[in-house]
């Protein structure tokens, strides 16, 4: 967030306004160049009046602007930037109070709010750089939340750990914490990588804040093959975080007790496209007794129809599956209650092409995206960049590409050039949340016993 000319940091307070100790009028009394919105006389939990009163600071302030909002000041800010009249540097946004959920005793209803203005939350894309700080322990927003309005803003999400509402009440006088973000000090230690929209590479402190924002219905590709190279820690925070309804992409589905296994265990799948049914005896109870819709699809298809969703393409023709109910139709996706065949795959297109061999049909496959993608990795360094241990690399790479969001667990997180470039698997233009997780559990999906050789 540093600019070329020193900008005016523009403070924009929460519902309380100035608050004696908050870390904002801290802040205001070290700075140089700083304006503050001033408290309402009038009208003061109106949503318009304050946005109108942010309006008239900015307008007074000539060069560079750089807004630093709490709580409701971060929805003042959001609602201002739907129609902000003048350019902004960049912002940041801390612990933004969630007005569409009901706050504790001692602050104002939702009804209350929504009179008044502040209800729904804008989630259109800020015309400007932000940054969201956002607490694990706020209890006026839940992380979970706050990473959904984070991504709405295209805002980059700092997880802040365990620090309330970051306000007097939790603690919290002086915030070192905000020159450095204002200064771009990304503190554990985030990648430099951007995207469109400036949405940076994110370290997190652990596997839940990284899964935290994956709500139900969503779709998640995940990698590995069986247990080899299962983005283990990623998958136990998703389960413990509740969602459900979820439609997975992968290989397999692990086993009973590891990998996706413990999702389909704790019935928070809805529907899972994979290239085989595996060891995993309840992952083929569900899928014949109703209780889940499973897309088999070959395993060679599957891993390029992942690579075409990530290369952006939308679909491609192969071989594989002409002649069978892949192509022609009426693989059975989920059965009714009675055995019978509920929902069918539908047919897909087939078309000859020339080849070396002489002509040859292929079918028509598209290509798959989520939401988001879970990967496993053993080395990365925090601009994102992976490197794969062995058989790990089979659809690690692949399902990073696909997902539109990509989470990473690694084994070993290094600093950004720590890496040899020849060295990296998957680059970090692809990775946006890392999170280090420590060393892989060796997990062994068959174990033989050879017999007693005979004497």
């Amino acid at each position: 967030m540093q600019c070329a000319i020193e900008p005016t940091v523009v403070i924009v307070p929460g519902l309380r306004d100035h608050v004696p100790d908050h870390w904002q009028t801290r802040l205001a009394e070290d700075l140089d160049r700083v304006r503050t919105v001033p408290p309402l006389e009038h009208d003061k939990l109106g949503l318009p009046a304050r946005v109108a009163a942010l309006d008239r600071v900015l307008a007074e302030v000539d060069g560079p602007v750089v807004l630093v909002a709490h709580s409701a000041g971060v929805m003042i800010t959001v609602h201002w930037a739907q129609r902000a009249g003048r350019d902004i540097h960049s912002a940041l946004l801390v612990t933004p109070a969630d007005v569409e959920k009901p706050f504790p005793p001692g602050y104002p209803t939702s009804a209350e709010l929504k009179q008044h203005g502040w209800q729904p939350i804008p989630r259109r894309r800020l015309p400007f750089p932000s940054i969201v700080a956002a607490s694990t322990t706020d209890p006026l927003a839940s992380l979970r939340r706050v990473a959904g309005m984070a991504e709405a803003w295209g805002s980059r999400l700092v997880d802040l750990g365990d620090v309330g509402h970051l306000n007097p009440a939790s603690g919290f006088g002086p915030w070192d914490r905000a020159r450095e973000l204002l200064r771009g000090d990304r503190r554990p230690g985030p990648s430099v990588r951007r995207r469109a929209g400036g949405v940076m590479t994110e370290v997190m402190t652990s596997a839940a804040a990284a899964v935290a924002d994956i709500s139900s219905g969503s779709s998640v590709a995940v990698g590995g093959f069986g247990v080899c190279g299962i983005p283990d820690r990623l998958i136990e925070a998703l389960a413990a975080a509740g969602a459900d309804e979820l439609a997975l992409v992968s290989n397999n589905c692990g086993t009973a007790t590891h990998g996706t296994g413990i999702l389909l265990a704790d019935k928070r799948l809805r529907r899972v496209t994979a290239s085989y049914v595996g060891e995993n005896a309840e992952f083929a109870r569900q899928y014949l007794s109703g209780e889940l819709e499973v897309e088999l699809t070959p395993q060679g298809t599957l891993a390029e129809r992942l690579r075409a969703g990530g290369a952006g393409i939308a679909a491609f023709y192969t071989p594989a599956g002409v002649g069978t109910l892949i192509a022609d139709g009426g693989m059975p996706w989920r059965f009714g209650p009675n055995g019978s065949v509920a929902v069918a795959s539908p047919p897909k297109p087939v078309a000859t092409f020339a080849g070396p061999a002489g002509p040859k049909r292929y079918v028509l496959e598209e290509a798959i995206t989520t939401d988001f993608a879970l990967v496993h990795a053993l080395i990365g360094d925090t601009a994102g960049n992976l490197v794969f241990d062995k058989s790990a690399r089979n659809f690690n790479p692949l399902v990073a590409a696909a997902g539109r969001i990509c989470i990473a667990e690694v084994e070993t997180l290094v600093p950004a050039g720590d890496l040899d470039p020849d060295r990296v698997h998957l680059p970090g233009i692809f990775v946006d949340r890392i999170v280090a997780t420590g060393p892989a559990r060796g997990l062994i999906e068959k174990r033989t016993v050879r017999g007693e050789e005979k004497k």
